[in-house]
């Protein structure tokens, strides 16, 4: 069994229980970089480079996948690693939409 841990940056989420697990208030860096210190994976939304708050995840590189279309550019150029389902998607897409 693993444990979950999650960050937010919105007040409205922090201290909230999400599907079980709490919250936490992910506006302190020392609480994210904890946090990635003891995880095993990272899952980390690619939103973090738009809001500045992805150089807290920086150093947890080797245990972190980002996710989300928001990194799509920027991971390849920094060497990110970015976890993307589009194709999943994309293909099941255009067989509902052929002719």
């Amino acid at each position: 069994m693993w444990s979950v841990r999650a960050v937010d940056l919105s007040p409205s989420n922090i201290g909230q229980k999400r599907f079980g697990v709490l919250v936490e208030d992910g506006r302190i860096p020392e609480t994210s970089q904890s946090l990635c210190r003891l995880a095993d994976l990272v899952l980390c939304t690619g939103s973090t480079v738009c809001n500045g708050s992805i150089v807290d995840f920086l150093p947890f590189k080797d245990k972190i996948l980002f996710y989300g279309t928001t990194l799509a550019g920027a991971a390849p150029l920094m060497g990110l690693p970015r976890l993307c389902f589009a194709d999943r998607y994309q293909d099941s897409f255009l067989q509902n939409t052929s002719a």
